[in-house]
């Protein structure tokens, strides 16, 4: 933030002096009014070409710290182990999702942010997940999209 104001301040002071100095000049009589006019119109339309290019190269430093964190994240290893023999998800959902005596924990973490849940959603069947917060709502979404394994339990389809 402090940098963004020196910027300012030294742009408003350069944009002063060069008024000044063309001033100066207009009132030693060197330069008529219409080249006052035009140096005006000048700097003018010059300080607004550098704002932009000013923007344009922290818009491009921004990005590139995007693609960096992209990259980085593109070049991750998968944790979660796929199954040899993978099978799809029936359509129409037959059997619901069950999650059974789930556990889970953060990598590095010794606290459990989820102790024993355990739940059934049937097809067509609508579920609400409430709670306080931090109380594991995200975390067990999470595990249902299979971004996380959970530490111990499983979540497989319903048995019928």
């Amino acid at each position: 933030m402090s940098g963004e104001i020196a910027g300012h301040v030294f742009a408003a002071l350069a944009m002063c002096g060069a008024y000044g100095i063309v001033v100066y000049h207009a009132m030693a009589g060197t330069i008529s009014i219409g080249a006052v006019v035009m140096y005006y119109a000048a700097f003018q339309r010059g300080h607004g070409h550098l704002h932009e290019l000013l923007i344009g190269l922290a818009r491009f430093y921004e990005n590139s710290l995007f693609l960096t964190d992209l990259s980085d994240f593109l070049a991750l290893k998968q944790k979660i182990a796929e199954p040899a023999a993978p099978r799809s998800v029936p359509r129409p959902l037959c059997a619901g999702i069950a999650v059974e005596h789930v556990d889970f924990r953060y990598p590095g973490s010794d606290h459990l942010t989820l102790r024993d849940v355990g739940l059934v959603a049937r097809p067509g069947e609508r579920i609400a997940i409430v709670g306080a917060n931090g109380s594991g709502k995200s975390t067990l979404v999470k595990l249902l999209c299979r971004l996380y394994d959970p530490s111990a339990g499983r979540i497989t389809t319903e048995r019928r």
